[in-house]
């Protein structure tokens, strides 16, 4: 049995739901598969989860500069975006935000250089690893992720 949800319509309209209609004031009960997803209701555990993790990135924000740069690599993107954001409204301290642009920015870039590796064949792979080996300004990162991709290759 399909799970029902009740939709309120709390608008001066009528509401449609699919091919029904909700008249102003009224709930009806509908199976979940007709309901739209913005009528839907919100999961309770979803908004206490990102006010917790609010509450962490405030509490990092008092901490010093060099601690919270230090913690930038334990953050994930989204979390690393709102820390930027509470710190840009609050005391917007250059460093502090350069040091989270630069690990955004870090991150992009990985990104995609993996997706580049990825998409490499293997006779491309094997010569990128050929040329990058002798070459004593190579990215360590991009070295990192050539063997990587290689060794993934080498398992399957």
């Amino acid at each position: 049995m399909e799970k029902r949800i009740a939709v309120t319509n709390n608008t001066q309209m009528n509401m449609h739901v699919g091919s029904n209609i909700v008249p102003p004031g009224e709930t009806r009960d509908f199976p979940e598969s007709q309901v739209p997803h913005h009528l839907r209701p919100v999961d309770a555990e979803e908004p206490e989860k990102k006010e917790e993790q609010i509450d962490l990135l405030a509490e990092m924000l008092s901490s010093k500069v060099a601690d919270i740069i230090a913690k930038i690599p334990s953050l994930s993107d989204a979390d690393l975006e709102r820390l930027g954001e509470m710190e840009q409204v609050g005391k917007s301290r250059t460093t502090l935000l350069s040091a989270i642009a630069e690990a955004l920015l870090h991150r992009a870039a990985m990104s995609d250089m993996l997706a580049k590796v990825a998409a490499l064949s293997a006779d491309e792979l094997a010569a990128e690893l050929k040329d990058i080996g002798t070459d004593v300004n190579a990215d360590p990162d991009y070295l990192a992720a050539l063997e990587a991709e290689q060794a993934k290759r080498a398992a399957e």
